[in-house]
């Protein structure tokens, strides 16, 4: 739900029951609210760090519907625990502003989204074997959602449907974390128009049949993944500055490009990501358990174990500017690892 790359500083404070959330620095925005660094204190004045994002003002008439699903998806979303999903603690609303919000762990280091944009500016992909590991974890993570049980015992099925590079964040430590489970829900709840909006601003890893408006399972998680492997290994699925109208229409037919240059891909790797790719759901991998499994096998087979120390690595290397004070002592040694 939150990664640190401070944007701006937004003072304030939230109230929550008798627990105060104090507003830090601005980690993001998106189409429904801005996240920021925050600290949580009790009425003991126990302090701790957590990410919490807070939706845009809602029109009176939209209020009620929208914190209704809110509190459906959150209560669904904190029964996920895995260590591949940013833990989700709770979520309230600000009524005097009509302003929703939600509590989740807080993961210092940089999503997806933010290395990919930045080696992109200098020509460079995710090496082979680090885009295999954030696969299997990113996978593992949604796999976690699926098995998940409510209070009463039974399997929940969370499927994400709207998973993109935004919603993964990668620790300065090396940890791959999954965010923003069921938060597309809230999103189509808000006025149609603003959910064509959004639809069309993040149709670049959808699933053609969410796209297209349908509920989307497991299987639509599937083929997201298989665009972020496919963005990683050969290129994004659009071109930079493509109209949404025109990305949503590829979208909704499932068509991602080929590539335009031979990326030297193992056979095994081209295999899995074009079946994740498959534009007919009953063509992919039924889940994203299946697909981490394949991802694994092939990872084996090329001798790539656990990239956590060079995932640290590259991030250490590429993002240095944004690092948390906290892991500052660590910089000589980082630097002294580059791939």
């Amino acid at each position: 739900m939150g990664h640190v790359s401070p944007m701006h500083a937004k003072a304030g404070a939230l109230t929550l029951g008798d627990r105060k959330v104090v507003l830090g620095p601005c980690l993001g925005r998106g189409s429904v609210g801005t996240v920021y660094r925050a600290t949580l204190e009790s009425s003991l004045g126990v302090k701790r760090l957590v990410a919490c994002k807070v939706l845009s003002t809602l029109p009176s008439d939209e209020y009620e519907p929208v914190v209704e699903q809110l509190s459906e998806i959150v209560q669904r979303a904190v029964c996920i625990r895995h260590p591949n999903v940013a833990q989700v603690f709770e979520a309230s609303a600000a009524r005097a502003t009509r302003q929703p919000f939600v509590l989740s762990e807080l993961v210092e280091g940089a999503s997806l989204r933010r290395v990919l944009d930045t080696l992109a500016q200098r020509s460079r992909r995710i090496p082979l074997d680090l885009a295999l590991f954030i696969g299997m974890e990113v996978a593992d993570g949604l796999t976690g959602a699926q098995l998940a049980k409510g209070l009463d015992g039974r399997p929940l099925g969370v499927a994400h449907l709207d998973v993109s590079a935004r919603d993964i964040l990668l620790s300065w430590h090396g940890g791959v974390k999954v965010t923003d489970f069921g938060m597309s829900a809230t999103r189509q709840v808000a006025s149609s128009v603003r959910s064509l909006s959004h639809v069309a601003r993040r149709a670049d890893t959808m699933a053609p049949e969410v796209a297209r408006g349908g509920g989307g399972d497991a299987r639509s998680d599937v083929f997201s993944l298989g665009v972020l492997l496919h963005e990683m290994l050969i290129g994004p699925r659009f071109p930079k500055g493509m109209p949404d109208g025109e990305a949503l229409k590829y979208a909704r037919e499932g068509f991602v490009p080929p590539a335009t240059f031979e990326p030297h891909l193992p056979a095994d790797v081209e295999r899995i990501v074009d079946r994740a790719l498959e534009p007919k759901p009953d063509r992919r991998y039924a889940h994203a358990g299946a697909l981490a499994y394949e991802l694994r096998r092939a990872a084996f087979c090329l001798g790539v174990g656990d990239s956590r120390f060079f995932l640290k690595s590259l991030l250490a290397t590429e993002l240095s500017e944004e690092r948390s004070d906290a892991t500052a002592p660590d910089d000589a040694q980082r630097k002294k690892t580059k791939r």
